[in-house]
């Protein structure tokens, strides 16, 4: 790929109009709760084709907010916006997605759905509280009978959960097939799950961000089935991927046929997480024309992963990723891999697996100028037997790791001075 994935996003039509949150019942000190203020400021804004609602510095509790066209949410410095801790504080159910699969589940945190136009900016911040929801991952029951329903290709309707029995997880921030996106310098920490999650979204720009979170599937930033997206300037400390790009699992994903296309990932700063840079595993609609460049992956687990799940089916291709630092990676610099999800790899097992035989393609990515000072293992590729990947450069690569590189089922990966040490 040799040039940007796509032209200069569309600016924000956000109209003039503007109110407070203070203006329409809040009560400061984390107390009371401000899920009826958001909900007024926000219809007020929306009967006036949109606008401004700002929060002022302080604490503040919620419930589930969610956005409307043409409306910027802006949170001043020193104001933290806490959402409760009350499960059914995000009932009634509402369409969302999980794990790579429709639903109907708890309402998001920070939602939006069919709207156009929509910002969140400003230097405060959004605590999920994510350790009210954390206990549920040594319940995968829920998760589990979500994929099933999915692979029956029972209708997303149909998909009904959203109760404390289900223990499926809500993400924090949750756009569903939003156009005109603007993410810009707040933090976000402690999700129950994913922390920002754009799904099925165009001309997304997610900007300044500092992503926090440690809880199980926490990861930062995953945008699906999403196209013309920049991310940069970012600090990603999360309980799983820093950044991760998906486009669906296995029935959902191929029925949706949407793929993840004109990514720019730049300027990303990593302490922790299970990689700096992922493509998958959910990934059935396809993965296209993605940059990744200077960024510095620290303390994660793995620098640059793709990975596929067998039978996932989908493809990864026109990948370009360039001038990337590491170091303290814990096992792989970088990680190629088809196998994902096995039980034989720990798992969570067969339930988290495609049931055809439908492997993922992978072709036309180039990854080059890639420093790496410590990691467990520098290089790790296994391809898919059936269909081994095409035209995989790796070029001018620098990477000290206590163990070398492995590669299987990689006939068609070309190593160009590349240096283990």
């Amino acid at each position: 790929m040799t040039s940007l994935p796509f032209a200069a996003l569309p600016p924000l039509q956000i109209p003039p109009a503007a109110t407070n949150l203070l203006e329409h019942g809040a009560k400061e000190g984390g107390i009371q709760s401000c899920t009826t203020a958001f909900a007024n400021a926000i219809d007020t804004l929306a009967a006036q084709g949109g606008g401004t609602l700002t929060v002022p510095a302080g604490r503040w509790l919620t419930g589930p907010i969610c956005l409307r066209s043409h409306i910027r949410l802006h949170l001043e410095t020193g104001a933290h916006v806490v959402f409760s801790r009350e499960h059914a504080d995000y009932q009634p159910p509402v369409l969302a997605h999980r794990a790579g699969c429709w639903v109907m589940n708890f309402h998001p945190l920070l939602y939006a759905r069919d709207a156009t136009h929509i910002a969140i900016t400003g230097r405060g911040t959004f605590d999920g509280q994510g350790d009210a929801w954390w206990e549920w991952k040594k319940n995968e029951d829920g998760v589990r009978r979500l994929i099933d329903m999915v692979a029956r290709r029972v209708p997303i309707a149909e998909r009904i959960f959203g109760t404390v029995a289900d223990c499926v997880r809500p993400n924090m921030l949750e756009f569903i097939n939003c156009r005109d996106v603007l993410i810009e310098n707040v933090t976000l920490r402690d999700s129950p799950a994913y922390l920002v999650h754009p799904v099925g979204c165009e001309n997304v720009t997610l900007r300044g961000l500092s992503i926090l979170g440690n809880g199980p599937n926490n990861d930062g930033i995953d945008p699906e089935y999403c196209r013309n997206v920049l991310i940069e300037d970012c600090l990603v400390d999360t309980g799983d991927d820093c950044i991760c790009l998906k486009s669906g699992r296995d029935q959902d994903g191929w029925a949706e046929n949407r793929p993840t296309e004109n990514v720019i990932v730049r300027r990303i700063r990593t302490r922790r997480g299970h990689g700096g840079i992922v493509l998958g595993s959910e990934l059935s609609s396809g993965i296209r024309n993605v940059l990744v460049e200077d960024c510095d992956f620290s303390g994660t687990e793995r620098g640059i992963r793709i990975k596929s799940a067998p039978g996932r089916g989908g493809f990864v291709e026109n990948i370009h990723m360039r001038n990337i630092r590491m170091s303290d990676i814990i096992d792989e610099a970088i990680i190629i891999h088809m196998d994902y999800g096995s039980v034989a790899k720990g798992q969570v097992g067969s339930a988290f697996q495609s049931n055809t035989p439908s492997p993922t393609r992978m072709r036309n990515i180039l990854i080059e100028d890639v420093t790496c000072a410590s990691a467990g293992k520098a290089l790790d590729i296994t391809g898919d037997a059936a269909l081994p990947p095409e035209s995989i450069t790796l070029r001018n690569l620098r990477l000290h790791a206590t163990r070398p590189a492995t590669l299987t089922h990689a006939a068609g990966v070309t190593l160009e001075n590349v240096q283990i040490t």
